[in-house]
């Protein structure tokens, strides 16, 4: 396995407040999971302002560019917008949680056996007791679809995606019995999501497992097999998946009368029927109308729902929507095609960040390589990193890629079974 070397020791005359960003991650990871972010998110942003002092814009290596790159056009759109102050106050949120999320990767980067021990355990067990009470909300309260404590079904579908798929790899990088948790975990986990009626989730959850099994080469095989198959009978049959995700859901829907089956049916049948997807279309088709009109810097951040409603042409698309259900879609929208520009410059240092330690990383930074690509296809369809509860996690996802392909060293307790190819 390849190594990087770790960047230069740092003066000891900028010490960083280490029970205090110890303590904040630490409660931004047990709380994240269950829709609980802001608390740790605050914490942490105290332990900003020494971070910067000690490392500088070190403390964003090789992204320093892009970061900045997205976080001045988030500021020049918000000065531009129609509600400028909504619009600066989404900027410096976005910034905030940028400082926020690679303060806590570089220390988590920096502090490996912080990290194995106290930060990832915490995150574990968030992310149990989430997946337990999201269950809870439909087999004991009834509720139409299962939730996190503290936020909606569709946000709590994303954290449950993402911790989850971070949980697992945990698991797996472990040489103790703690190895043998992986799978239940992840099951544990799983049935969460499908509980929670997020169908982006579900799509999500679904590219997440795909990463993680293509890291097998057994797996990689049998997947290609299954490829195969699945192109040759769409081509055979079109919309053969379509049709036969329907008949399952009605399948499903006679075996059990009950209230949340049938929720769970109507969810399941939609994701086939073209005529169930057309809302979503049309507020695709009316959002590039917008971005015709607003090209260089959008409309603000934060803006879209006050501007959305002058370019609504389709009736499936009046129902006023917040965002338009796409993240690429929403950050043209708000920051117009430059922010665009920024955006995917960050998102494609990232995604070659995850590739990498996707083949020759442990099993924690495959996971975190299989977290970034479930999110990505899930915000396809939908735009939950808009709110502080999944926000920061994203974040924290991306930063956390980009920190270790910078400071990859040796030894790490977490590097105990690289991944066999």
């Amino acid at each position: 396995m390849t190594h990087h070397s770790p960047r230069e020791t740092l003066p000891a005359h900028r010490p960083l407040p280490v029970h205090w960003l110890r303590a904040a991650i630490l409660v931004l990871l047990a709380l994240a999971p269950l829709g609980g972010a802001v608390p740790g998110t605050l914490l942490l942003l105290g332990a900003v302002p020494s971070a910067l002092r000690r490392w500088g814009d070190a403390l964003f290596g090789a992204a320093t560019f892009p970061v900045f790159s997205l976080a001045v056009v988030a500021l020049a759109s918000g000065t531009g917008a129609s509600h400028p102050g909504l619009g600066l106050a989404s900027a410096a949120a976005l910034v905030l949680l940028l400082l926020a999320a690679f303060t806590a990767t570089s220390y988590l980067e920096a502090d490996p056996d912080f990290t194995a021990r106290r930060a990832l355990p915490a995150a574990l067990a968030g992310a149990a007791v989430a997946a337990v009470y999201t269950l809870a909300t439909v087999f004991w309260w009834g509720r139409p679809h299962g939730a996190t404590p503290f936020t909606g079904y569709n946000n709590s579908g994303t954290l449950l995606l993402a911790f989850g798929t971070l949980g697992t790899g945990y698991l797996l990088s472990r040489t103790d019995r703690l190895r043998r948790l992986a799978l239940p975990f992840g099951a544990l986990l799983a049935v969460a999501v499908l509980f929670t009626l997020s169908r982006g989730s579900w799509i999500g959850m679904g590219v997440a497992v795909l990463i993680l099994l293509l890291r097998e080469r057994v797996c990689r095989k049998a997947l290609g097999w299954l490829a195969v198959l699945g192109a040759v009978a769409w081509l055979v049959v079109p919309g053969a998946l379509p049709s036969a995700l329907v008949q399952a859901a009605s399948t499903l829907g006679a075996i059990s009368p009950s209230p949340f089956v049938h929720r769970l049916v109507t969810r399941l049948a939609s994701i086939g029927d073209p005529d169930q997807q057309m809302v979503r279309f049309a507020v695709w088709l009316d959002t590039l109308r917008l971005i015709r009109d607003h090209p260089w810097l959008g409309v603000g951040l934060g803006n879209f729902a006050a501007a959305f409603p002058a370019y609504v042409t389709h009736p499936a698309a009046r129902w006023g929507p917040a965002t338009p259900h796409n993240l690429w879609l929403t950050v043209a929208a708000e920051m117009g095609l430059t922010g665009l520009a920024a955006f995917t410059w960050l998102m494609a240092r990232t995604a070659r960040a995850a590739y990498r330690l996707w083949r020759h990383g442990h099993w924690l930074h495959v996971s975190l390589a299989a977290a970034f690509a479930g999110l990505l296809a899930r915000e396809m369809v939908d735009h939950t990193v808009h709110s502080v509860h999944v926000g920061v996690v994203f974040w924290l996802i991306v930063a956390w890629l980009l920190v270790a392909e910078a400071r990859w060293r040796e030894p790490d307790p977490l590097d105990q079974e690289p991944v066999r190819p």
